[in-house]
């Protein structure tokens, strides 16, 4: 497998000045485990993982929770913050939550940066649901996503929304859904129609994938090419990929390419944020490096971004919540959304 600097251009790599596939390997090896499905991966062949902690939302006082944006399901719900003060409308930024696509919720601790950094600086925080693995197997989920922001497009006015421009971040399962909302914007057999609003457009202005799952097919490859040597298969019929397609991944190349978000890449895709950890034995960084490579061919490399935390696992780790990287972060949705 090739180095960093011969795979992809315009790099961010947080905290040294290069980093080789030796020094990947190197580091992947003291540790750091990943979490794609909100545990470790030791919890995977059981098919789910343990339910992260939900978050306080109390001190959070203008709030709307549990609004149904489709009718198929419970879990077709979402929640909108608005920052304490002002009265909008307010630009918006959807967080779709990780877990495998098996577990978690909109109100799970993973929200907690999005949501204190958003109303520090003044934005919108809407938080989306989606139908589980275990309910509906893909594209369930994608149509999910794209009907809730079709939905806030449509009543977004009653809420202090401004939604002409909407940006999204997820992170693990979250970072593919929103990837490939990204990517697949008029795909009509990922829109989901019928689960209404279907006049309102569900492409998006900017997207921040954390951690996300790429092109299924090739994790596990990438894992070992990388030096990891205990890990969670993800061709594993049991593993959170073969639960979305709800047959072992590879068994169904074409439905896992229907699931790739490189699949739909076109000249039109919005700007991208990518954000990976080296030491991710989940992820692998390979996956954003090529995913991010295809982006750049497409849409120009002024708007693909892609860091890449040395010391980090799944989730980017501890560099993922530092004030520099919030910066990052709102500066990015500044840019193409507010």
């Amino acid at each position: 497998m090739k180095s960093l600097s011969e795979l992809a251009v315009g790099i961010v790599i947080v905290g040294v000045m290069a980093l080789t596939n030796a020094h990947i390997s190197a580091a992947q090896q003291q540790g750091a485990p990943g979490n794609l499905a909100g545990g470790g991966p030791a919890s995977w062949p059981t098919g789910k993982a343990p339910e992260p902690p939900a978050l306080d939302t109390t001190p959070y006082k203008r709030k709307w929770l549990d609004l149904s944006y489709a009718n198929l399901s419970e879990k077709q719900k979402l929640d909108i913050y608005l920052p304490a003060e002002g009265n909008g409308p307010f630009p918006v930024v959807c967080y779709v939550h990780g877990g495998g696509w098996g577990v978690s919720d909109k109100a799970s601790m993973e929200l907690e940066n999005t949501l204190k950094e958003g109303m520090k600086r003044g934005w919108a925080v809407v938080s989306i649901n989606y139908r589980y693995s275990s309910e509906a197997h893909f594209p369930a989920q994608i149509m999910d996503v794209k009907a809730a922001i079709r939905w806030l497009r449509a009543n977004g006015a009653k809420y202090q929304l401004r939604t002409e421009k909407i940006g999204v971040w997820g992170s693990s399962s979250g970072g593919h859904l929103v990837a490939l909302l990204g990517t697949s914007g008029g795909v009509e057999k990922l829109e989901g129609l019928n689960l209404g609003n279907a006049k309102e457009s569900s492409r998006v202005q900017a997207v921040i994938d954390v951690s996300g799952p790429i092109d299924f097919l090739k994790m596990d490859s990438e894992l070992e090419q990388d030096g990891f040597t205990n890990f969670a298969k993800h061709a594993d019929a049991r593993g959170p990929e073969s639960n979305l397609l709800g047959k072992p991944i590879e068994s169904v190349p074409e439905l896992a390419k229907e699931a790739n978000p490189e699949t739909y890449i076109r000249g039109d895709a919005p700007p991208f944020l990518l954000e990976y950890g080296a030491k991710d034995n989940s992820v692998s960084v390979h996956q954003a490096i090529l995913f991010a490579q295809k982006l750049e061919a497409a849409i120009g490399k002024d708007k693909v971004n892609l860091v890449i935390f040395p010391e980090g696992g799944h989730g980017g780790g501890d560099a993922a919540s530092t004030d520099e990287n919030m910066n990052r972060i709102f500066s990015f949705l500044d840019r193409y959304v507010r």
